[in-house]
């Protein structure tokens, strides 16, 4: 029994050992593609069996349960063509994924939007958001999304980070202040020339049903 425990433990650190080498090379690659400006990161549209994957793994783990769309109402979202689920791989390795409501007009709202757990901190966040914004673009579209009002969020320091993280990816602050469900929020957009307040009322309006809209949604200003 000793030395199996030995070879065991001996095991366990060698694992440990390689899993940190691992990281060490990712984080130097990561770095490298960032100094040059190449990423090289692809973003596909993912089919429903693939979605649904990400929503039972990775949606369950990255979003607490009253953040999540029941998974019927995504599908009706998608199956009328207001929904594009898309991930974002890097060198074939999934390292993210970006849900749109994209619904015709001059704007696409960001859904959802998370890098995983193992990717985080290291360029990926802004790099999606580099390539959604040219995606859309080529569409004649610009980027819309929803920030929580830090003084009112369950946790103020991590709604203010992630307000700094897109002013620093090229988001402004539109001035637009909606509740939605009872959550107050900033609208962010990538273009400072877009009406945000109409084409969040349009959005809103391709989203829900006219007496949830008028439930749920209230502008504030």
């Amino acid at each position: 029994m000793p030395r199996k425990s030995s070879w065991i433990s001996r095991q366990y650190f060698r694992d440990r050992s390689d899993l940190k080498i691992q990281r060490i090379r990712q984080r130097f690659l990561l770095s490298r593609c960032r100094l040059r400006g190449n990423m090289q990161l692809i973003l596909t549209e993912q089919s429903l069996d693939t979605a649904k994957r990400t929503y039972d793994t990775h949606m369950h783990r990255d979003f607490p349960e009253n953040e999540r769309k029941p998974w019927d109402i995504t599908v009706s979202l998608y199956e009328r063509g207001i929904y594009e689920m898309l991930e974002a791989r890097w060198e074939g390795k999934l390292v993210g994924y970006v849900w749109m409501v994209c619904p015709e007009g001059r704007s696409a709202l960001i859904d959802y939007l998370a890098v995983l757990p193992e990717y985080r901190g290291s360029g990926f966040g802004s790099a999606i958001l580099r390539e959604l914004a040219q995606r859309y673009h080529l569409r004649g579209q610009s980027l819309l999304l929803e920030s929580e009002f830090p003084e009112e969020a369950p946790d103020p320091a991590i709604a203010v980070r992630r307000l700094s993280f897109y002013a620093r990816s090229g988001f402004l602050n539109s001035g637009v202040l909606v509740r939605l469900f009872g959550v107050k929020f900033y609208i962010l957009s990538s273009n400072a020339d877009l009406d945000a307040k109409e084409q969040m009322r349009g959005i809103y309006h391709a989203m829900f049903p006219e007496e949830l809209y008028l439930r749920a949604v209230q502008f504030l200003n």
